[in-house]
């Protein structure tokens, strides 16, 4: 069974050093120095120097998401008081008539965003609803997050982790995590 650590951090810097805050991240989880992190950046972001190391990121507003696992994984994190149309969810889709409650919008999108990371291909119509099953989608402080891993067999771990206030963030030791759910 993969295991898939999310790690959820709320900070006032978070959004604007998002790139150096990942390669922290990513340093302090793997036991290794700053320099040895190399994030390729060209379409889905991977580790070439640790190739077996699957990430996905996402942030809003002043939070921000790391999910890591030795498997393909992507994740979304929204706003729950994002407003999002039923006429971009329905896109493609012959009936768009359907009125959904903006809660089920919000897991809708962010399952679809999360699984269109997971694969690498980006954002793309109309939504396959198949897809959901794979979708592990929980509710952390005022967002709604999804985590979709490429295989059944996985267990999601959340963390929140602590992050220092200034513009060299400092990560709380992997130890010193608290499990969230």
């Amino acid at each position: 069974m993969a295991i898939i650590d999310c790690l959820m951090i709320k900070s006032e810097i978070a959004t604007s050093i998002s790139h150096q805050l990942q390669v922290k991240v990513l340093a302090n989880y793997l036991d290794c120095d700053t320099t040895e992190i190399i994030i390729n950046r060209t379409g889905k972001p991977t580790l070439s120097s640790h190739p077996n190391i699957h990430f996905s990121v996402s942030h809003t507003n002043n939070y921000f998401c790391i999910c890591i696992s030795t498997i393909p994984i992507g994740c979304d994190i929204e706003s729950t008081d994002r407003p999002i149309s039923t006429r971009t969810l329905l896109r493609g889709q012959q009936n768009q008539s359907k009125e959904l409650s903006n809660q089920s919008k919000l897991i809708t999108w962010t399952g679809w965003e999360a699984h269109c990371k997971a694969i690498g291909r980006g954002l793309f119509f109309p939504i396959q609803p198949d897809v959901f099953s794979l979708v592990q989608s929980f509710v952390w402080q005022s967002l709604y997050c999804s985590v979709t891993p490429l295989t059944k067999n996985s267990d999601l771990k959340i963390y929140q982790i602590q992050v220092d206030q200034n513009s060299e963030p400092t990560i709380a030791h992997k130890q010193q995590w608290s499990p969230v759910l």
